[in-house]
């Protein structure tokens, strides 16, 4: 079950830059991505972002409840317009064409 703090976080995120498509892909918080300042991976959920797949940190979650829509657009921004996010696009979409 998704708690409510993601669902709310995720309402906000749906309202960055003019309004974005958010989908949730998972039916449950999983851990990902544990490293040394984690190691026990970070708690969250898989949501695609405008198509573009991206891991939520339930941390991030709570950040965005706080703040308002300032991490939002950044999560946004970072996922849909920056630069690594439009070539990472290219690329799939490249391979997509060439299989």
């Amino acid at each position: 079950m998704i708690p409510l703090s993601v669902t709310e976080a995720i309402k906000i995120i749906e309202k960055c830059f003019g309004g974005v498509e958010v989908k949730i892909l998972d039916d449950d918080l999983s851990r990902k991505y544990p490293n040394e300042h984690c190691p026990l991976g970070y708690l969250g959920i898989t949501i695609t972002i405008n198509g573009n797949r991206v891991f939520l940190k339930n941390e991030d979650c709570e950040h965005i409840l706080e703040s308002g829509s300032t991490i939002a657009e950044w999560i946004v921004y970072e996922t849909v317009f920056s630069e690594e996010a439009i070539n990472t696009k290219r690329l799939n979409n490249l391979h997509t064409l060439l299989d």
